[in-house]
């Protein structure tokens, strides 16, 4: 789900579902710095706000919003540095922490899976102080 601003800025949203945010919504500013190559290579900003947690995230990936280098349209895959807050009732994971992290996140077709894993912060211990994260949905 993508609005195209101009040949290097879009505009992308999509919802999900994941652990521990349970529901939430995304909304994504994606710059290509090269967008007429054969690999559409980009840089990003995303806020994620769900029913149990918040990410802000920005990364790097490839965006292929139309065929292109064999893959389909609305294809991405990209990396991020990620700060989650938890808050009510999250899946896994202590309301009220704050975790820092990264994120691997792959959309074919505009179906979006992203896994991640986070350290919580102010953490003492690291048994503790791990967490997984994932979430499926539509769009980036």
């Amino acid at each position: 789900l993508s609005n195209t601003l101009d040949h290097k800025m879009h505009l992308s949203f999509g919802f999900g579902y994941g652990r521990p945010q349970r529901a939430d919504a995304s909304l994504s500013l994606i710059r290509l710095s090269r967008p007429d190559s054969d690999v559409p290579f980009g840089w990003f900003a995303q806020a994620r706000p769900g029913v149990s947690a918040g990410v802000l995230a920005g990364g790097c990936g490839v965006f292929a919003f139309a065929p292109s280098f064999g893959a389909p349209p609305y294809f991405a895959l990209s990396l991020s540095a990620a700060l989650m807050r938890a808050w009510g009732q999250p899946i896994g994971a202590p309301s009220r922490t704050s975790f820092a992290g990264i994120e691997i996140t792959g959309d074919v077709a505009g179906i979006r899976l992203t896994f991640g894993q986070y350290l919580k912060l102010g953490a003492t211990t690291t048994s503790r102080a791990r967490l997984s994260t994932w979430s499926a949905g539509v769009g980036f």
